[in-house]
């Protein structure tokens, strides 16, 4: 079973607050975010794309974005991608994964 991690401290981050405030329902995307991520085990970018599938409508997905990316949870990168801010923090990165997993078979 592959699991993402989230701080319990996340809830009252300032940064989540205010997008909580700015756009009510935000911060459900950004899990969402963490959860798509870790499942391809990526390093804490995702495609635009992605949010078609997500948990919002289309209208919730352009506005929670924004929000996410203007509270600082969320950078825009090129080659329309999003990049979680601070995901290795808590999360494993391809590489380590691909460490685990090789340590595993061996």
């Amino acid at each position: 079973m592959i699991y993402a991690r989230v701080d319990c401290i996340l809830k009252d981050h300032p940064k989540a607050l205010m997008a909580e405030l700015e756009a009510p329902g935000a911060m459900s995307l950004y899990l969402w975010s963490l959860l798509y991520v870790r499942s391809m085990d990526g390093d804490g970018t995702f495609p635009k794309l992605a949010l078609k599938v997500s948990w919002c409508n289309v209208l919730q997905s352009v506005t929670y974005t924004s929000t996410l990316i203007k509270v600082g949870l969320w950078k825009e990168r090129a080659n329309d991608t999003i990049e979680i801010v601070n995901y290795a923090a808590k999360n494993e990165t391809s590489k380590e994964i691909e460490k685990r997993r090789a340590d595993r078979k061996s």
